[in-house]
C-alpha cells in the first residue's frame, strides 16, 4: 500500500490475525458467512518499503535522466508511514522511528537537494484537520514554516492526507496568523517522475497540485 495510514490500519490487523488465534477464528467465522476464510499467509508493506528494500536506491538513481538538480527538498514522512513497523522485522527495517532517512535518500536520488528538516515526523492532525481544521493549523503551521526556514522549494510526502492537509489548508493559516505561506507539497513520486523524464502531466500530474510548484514544473520534460 502507498497510504500511511491503510499500511498502519492493515498492517496491525493482519498482524493480530497472525499472533492471535481466537482472533483469527473470529474473523473467519465472519468471512465463513461468505464462505471465506483467511490464514494470515499475506505481508502487508508500505510501497516505501518495497522502494528501499526490493528496488534499492542504485536501481532508481540508474531511471534518472532528468535530474532535479537546484531543487531543495523538505521530506515530510509524519506520524504513521514508520510507526510503529518500520524498524521491525515485520516492517522490514528499512527506516528509524525518530529520523527516518528514506525521504531524503529518494530525493538526492533524483538529483535535487534534501534539507534539514527536523519535523519530518510530526503530526499534522490526521482526520481531525478534515472534520475541526481549527484545532490543527497550530501543527501544519509548524510543518510548513520549518520548511520554509530550511528553504525548502517544494515538501515531499509519501502520505496522502498529510499531503492533503499541509497544502490545502495555507490559506487558512495565512488568514488565521497573518503569514503569507504557499509552499508546493508534492508526493515523492512525483518528484521521481520528473526525475525519470516521464511527462509532467500525465505522470507526474504536476497540474493536480493546489499549490504549483514553478520550480519543479521548470525542471519537468513537456
Amino acid at each position: 500500500t502507498a497510504c500511511a495510514a491503510c499500511y498502519l490500519n492493515t498492517h496491525h490487523n493482519n498482524e493480530d490475525i497472525r499472533e492471535d488465534e481466537s482472533f483469527k477464528a473470529e474473523v473467519n467465522e465472519a468471512l465463513g458467512a461468505a464462505g471465506k476464510s483467511y490464514d494470515g499467509g499475506l505481508h502487508v508493506r508500505h510501497m516505501c518499503e518495497v522502494l528501499v528494500n526490493d528496488v534499492g536506491m542504485d536501481k532508481i538513481r540508474e531511471q534518472v535522466t532528468n535530474p532535479l538538480g537546484g531543487l531543495k527538498v523538505a521530506g515530510y514522512v509524519g506520524c504513521q508511514t514508520v510507526r510503529p513497523f518500520a524498524g521491525t522485522d515485520d516492517g522490514g527495517k528499512y527506516d528509524t522511528y525518530e529520523d527516518p532517512n528514506f525521504l531524503d535518500d529518494f530525493a538526492e536520488a533524483c538529483g535535487a537537494e534534501a534539507v534539514e528538516f527536523d519535523v519530518k515526523t510530526n503530526c499534522c492532525g490526521g482526520s481531525v484537520a478534515v472534520m475541526s481544521p481549527e484545532r490543527t493549523l497550530h501543527l501544519i503551521k509548524r510543518i510548513v514554516e520549518a520548511a520554509v526556514e530550511a528553504g525548502a522549494d517544494v515538501i515531499s510526502t509519501p502520505c496522502p492526507l498529510c499531503q492533503t492537509n499541509v497544502e490545502m489548508y495555507q490559506d487558512a493559516i495565512n488568514k488565521k496568523y497573518g503569514t503569507n505561506h504557499q509552499i508546493p507539497v508534492v508526493f515523492y513520486s512525483q518528484l521521481m517522475a520528473v526525475a525519470f523524464g516521464m511527462d509532467a502531466k500525465k505522470d507526474a500530474a504536476l497540474h493536480r497540485n493546489t499549490i504549483r510548484s514553478e520550480k519543479l514544473e521548470a525542471l519537468a520534460k513537456k
